[in-house]
């Protein structure tokens, strides 16, 4: 589970991830504005183990060891290498063999395989 000011995500046993709560970036839903008091569904991701959310954005670790993120971007925190915010989950550029993520207000990190 991933819980922020306005927004939380939870995994679900089947891999998938949905969230609730205020969306005004898109981190916590699937669109810019949407908000929701019931979880929804947040479409794209499968077999996703770990999320971790900041102020304004969410990623999530599958069980290939890779990272996708959604929500603001204004500070390079989703990794794709764009500063551009995005309401649907983007791959991490160069990124693999992740074994666990964290993410604070405008950043996120993540550990792999040999402990880097």
């Amino acid at each position: 589970m991933a819980i922020a000011d306005t927004f939380g995500c939870d995994v679900l046993a089947d891999g998938t991830v949905e969230c609730w709560g205020a969306g005004p970036l898109g981190q916590a839903l699937t669109s810019w504005s949407q908000s929701s008091a019931t979880p929804l569904s947040v479409q794209g991701l499968s077999n996703v183990v770990a999320l971790a959310a900041g102020q304004s954005h969410v990623c999530a670790l599958s069980s290939a060891g890779t990272v996708e993120c959604w929500g603001d971007d204004r500070g390079g925190q989703l990794g794709d290498r764009t500063e551009t915010p995005s309401a649907t989950p983007v791959a991490v550029s160069g990124l693999t063999q992740v074994t666990a993520i964290a993410a604070a207000d405008n950043l996120t990190c993540a550990v792999i395989v040999d402990g880097n």
